[in-house]
Formats: C-alpha cells, structure tokens, sequence
C-alpha cells in the first residue's frame, strides 16, 4: 500500500530502477531511512514497492516496515467575491465528494469583510441566507477597461511603468492582499501550502497571481482549477517577472457561455499559462451549472484534472 515506510533491514535496502530483479542498480539506503512509496507490486511472486523519495526506484517490501499512510494532497479552496468558505461549499457540495476522494479539500475564507453597499450582497444575501458574513479576498473594483486592477505606487507612476488607474476602480493594496490571501490558505491547510488550487471567480484572479508568485519563487502549484476567473487587469502591476513568459504550471480554465460578469475573463486568463486545459458550461456566472448531466460532465472533467496531476 501506499505510504511512508522505513527501512528496517541490517544491511540496508538495494534499490533498482525498475520493478523487476534484473534493473539497473540505483542506490543502496541506509537502515532506518525513511522513504515515501506510490505502490505495492507482485513481481515474479515478491512484494516489491515503487518509492518516490528520497529516491525513486524499486525495493523489496520485505526489507521496509510500515510507518504511516500516505497523507492526501491538499487542495485549497478560494471563493468569489460577496461569498464565504461555506457559500462555496454548497455552490460546489455534488463536486467536494468527488474531489475528496483525489485530496484533502480545504474551503479558504476570504480575509475581507464585504462593504454592504456591494452591488453582489444582496443577491448572495437573497440565494444563501440573510444572516451570512460575506467575504473577499481583495475589493472588487475595475479599471476604465473593464479588467481587475490595483492602484499602482506614486513611484511606478513616475516612472512611467504604468498607468494610474481611476481612484474607483482598482484592487487596492494588491501585493497586501496577496500576501493575506497566501497567509489564509496555509492556515486553513493547517501551517502548510496545498498541492492544488480549486477556485472561482476573484478566487481564481487571486489564485493566478499566487501561481505566478509560487512559479517564480520555484515552489509552483502540482496544478490550478480557475472557473470564471477575471479579465486580468493586474498583470500590468505585478513585477514585470510574474507573467514575463506564460506559467508552466497545469491549469484548467473554465468558463460559462452567458457570463455578463467576468466576459471574457477566462480566455484573458487562459493566456497566461503554457498550453492549459479549457472546460466551460452554458449557463450565467456560477461555478457548475444547474444542468444535472452538464454538471456531471463538468465535474468528470476536473476530477479527471486533478487525477493526472496530483496522483502522478
């Protein structure tokens, strides 16, 4: 079975490339080395388990002893804009089971108390429940394009790497909020950062610029699900190196056919990663569709995303 084993044989534990006998030697790890394994195999009568750190190869299960199961990848959670952590549970309650089954799902909760003059907070009041403490990760604001922005520095300005945007319409104090936003997803990942990202709408504009951060800084996500995300307005106001080249790392952009809210947003998206996967739905602003086989659809395919990139 797949865990952590360690290694409990005397001499050691000969480690070859290959499942069968015969393969290229790899390395020999020293008794009590601890070592994570992906699988148990039956070769030729023998248990033999493939490892995948600190070195990958194959071992004989008979020299290791049973330390622990292997924990599940986590994957974090970000809701929209005017929501919470438990309004994004229920927006995608038929998906969670399914996405459980592949990792530890883990709903964010944006750091940011809603205005109540938010045109969106009445109408999330009306669908969830009046009572409801309404969320962000940043301000919802707009530049005079249309597209998410921030305020840029008195200092950027002078020189001219950017344009103001109008006072009203911005993310305001972006690289801030960034930070708030990482700090609250390793805290409701219990101290650590996910494998995975499963977003909506601003979440997936914030998880874009985190995928950006973490590409950057070497530690990238194994893979991001960004649904109905924004038109990216804010790429112009990150460092220049954030989205110099698309990112590398696997996404899933999706998008729905009657969005009046984000328009083309995902397709804006889209282009700032290397070759990334499409889904969509054809019904308004909302992560699944109410279509019960269109939602089955939708769903099979994040699942089977998340499948090829946290279980590889």
């Amino acid at each position: 079975m797949a865990g952590v084993y360690k290694v409990k044989a005397k001499n050691g534990a000969l480690v070859r490339a290959g499942a069968a006998l015969a393969t290229e030697e790899v390395t020999t790890l020293a008794t009590g080395t601890r070592c994570t394994c992906e699988e148990e195999a039956d070769v030729g009568g023998k248990a033999r388990l493939r490892l995948s750190a600190p070195v990958v190869g194959w071992a004989s299960k008979k020299l290791f002893e049973f330390v622990a199961a292997k924990p599940k990848p986590k994957i974090a959670a970000l809701h929209g804009t005017a929501a919470n952590a438990n309004i994004f549970s229920i927006q995608i309650g038929v998906l969670t089971p399914k996405v459980k089954a592949v990792g530890d799902l883990v709903f964010v909760e944006g750091p940011k108390d809603v205005a109540e003059d938010n045109p969106q907070a009445a109408m999330m009041r009306k669908f969830f429940g009046k009572n409801q403490r309404l969320r962000e990760f940043a301000d919802a604001t707009v530049d005079d394009r249309g597209w998410r922005t921030r305020a840029a520095g008195a200092a950027l300005v002078a020189r001219k790497k950017i344009q103001r945007p109008s006072k009203k319409k911005r993310y305001t104090d972006l690289d801030a909020q960034l930070d708030a936003c990482k700090a609250e997803v390793k805290r409701a990942c219990g101290g650590v950062l996910p494998e995975a990202l499963l977003c909506f709408s601003q979440g997936s504009n914030f998880a874009t610029m985190l995928a950006a951060r973490a590409e950057r800084a070497g530690r990238p996500y194994k893979c991001v699900v960004l649904l109905c995300g924004a038109r990216p307005g804010w790429v112009a106001q990150l460092p220049p190196e954030y989205f110099a080249t698309p990112l590398k790392t696997p996404a899933l952009v999706g998008s729905a056919a009657k969005d009046d809210v984000v328009l083309t947003g995902p397709d804006e998206i889209a282009k700032l990663f290397d070759g990334c996967a499409r889904c969509s739905h054809d019904e308004e602003h909302r992560p699944l569709p109410a279509n019960r086989d269109a939602s089955a659809a939708l769903q099979a395919t994040i699942v089977a995303f998340l499948r090829t990139y946290l279980e590889a």
